[in-house]
């Protein structure tokens, strides 16, 4: 232990909601499936539908699947319309995964129509105690879906979002998050033939880095890491995302006496655990 000599120069989951491990908080979960399906076949069978949905909203692994497949034969034509969710997945100690399925389809001619609709949301809300990058990797194939991950502050700015694969770090600092990914897949039409598909595979972990305040990467916080510290300090505001900001401790974009006061704390600890 030692003293900052220099304080007056300057006026980073068993994951229930609540629970904490390694600078995390798990504080929401959500993850949802919903699939309709439905035929229309005059006169014997008119908006005939198939539908339900399944939710989850606890930590650990969750698997769910809905299945639905109605079809019709009309005075002219028939219709099948199908429409198929999956989602397994886990949340543990040190990881975020998903993997989301959607298929829709529909075959109708004559008179006959047919109509789906497919949703998959997997959803995490935590608090980070300490300044953390989210390491986020997303795989996306198939065609004619909605798809999209955002990463945003609860009840604030989406931080970063996207729409297709990627393997990304994403700098987030203390406070409230959100990770959310979804899909969504519908179909409607008669005389026709078609069909959609999609398949997502999310990643997510965190890495703390080596401490709060090692601003140069050598395990420790020394005179060397102020000297960088107090640079970022007088320039006050961060540059733009993804430029980094490296004395900005608690991710609001300001590198401040809020900041001053994590990295004086590391300072006075000398070694990174």
């Amino acid at each position: 232990m030692r003293t900052a000599a220099w304080i007056g120069s300057v006026c980073a989951l068993a994951l229930v909601a609540g629970s904490t491990l390694a600078g995390v908080t798990i504080t929401g979960v959500n993850r949802s499936l919903a699939a309709k399906a439905c035929v229309n076949a005059p006169p014997n069978t008119l908006n005939w539908c198939e539908s339900d949905s399944s939710s989850n909203t606890v930590e650990g692994p969750w698997t769910a699947a809905l299945s639905f497949g109605p079809g019709a034969a009309g005075a002219i034509g028939s219709a099948t319309a199908i429409a198929q969710v999956s989602q397994s997945g886990d949340i543990n100690a040190t990881s975020i995964q998903a993997i989301m399925g959607i298929y829709t389809y529909i075959s109708a001619n004559g008179t006959c129509s047919g109509s789906n609709d497919a949703a998959n949301v997997f959803e995490v809300e935590f608090n980070l105690s300490l300044a953390a990058d989210l390491i986020l990797g997303t795989t996306v194939s198939g065609d004619g879906f909605s798809f999209l991950v955002t990463v945003s502050q609860v009840g604030g700015f989406v931080w970063h979002s996207s729409y297709s694969s990627e393997n990304v770090s994403v700098p987030l600092g203390v406070g409230d998050w959100k990770l959310r990914i979804e899909a969504h897949n519908s179909l409607a039409c008669g005389p026709c033939f078609a069909s959609r598909s999609a398949n997502i595979q999310t990643y997510a972990s965190f890495d703390f880095g080596p401490c709060a305040g090692d601003l140069n990467g050598d395990l420790l916080v020394d005179d060397a890491d102020f000297s960088i510290f107090v640079v970022a300090y007088n320039d006050l505001l961060c540059p733009d995302y993804p430029d980094t900001c490296l004395g900005d401790l608690n991710g609001d974009a300001y590198v401040d006496d809020a900041d001053f006061s994590i990295f004086v704390v590391a300072y006075d600890e000398l070694i990174c655990p």
